[in-house]
């Protein structure tokens, strides 16, 4: 009978892993810290002039990243 190999499993990427994610927050956060209106985040947003990701049409922001931007 002849023995049948499979492949072995990849060795895992734990870069991902490795990784600290920082949360996102809402706009209201950031409005907060800037002390101005949720609405004006959304149109700083829009305009590039703070970075953002939308998440299932929801906005959301990366706190540190949108410090770093406003320097």
């Amino acid at each position: 009978m002849k023995s049948i190999t499979y492949p072995t499993k990849p060795e895992q990427d734990n870069t991902l892993a490795e990784t600290k994610r920082r949360p996102l927050v809402r706009a209201e956060v950031i409005a907060k810290h800037f002390d101005v209106h949720k609405r004006t985040v959304a149109l700083w947003a829009e305009k590039g002039v703070i970075p953002s990701v939308r998440i299932g049409g929801a906005l959301r922001f990366d706190m540190e990243a949108v410090l770093g931007a406003t320097k």
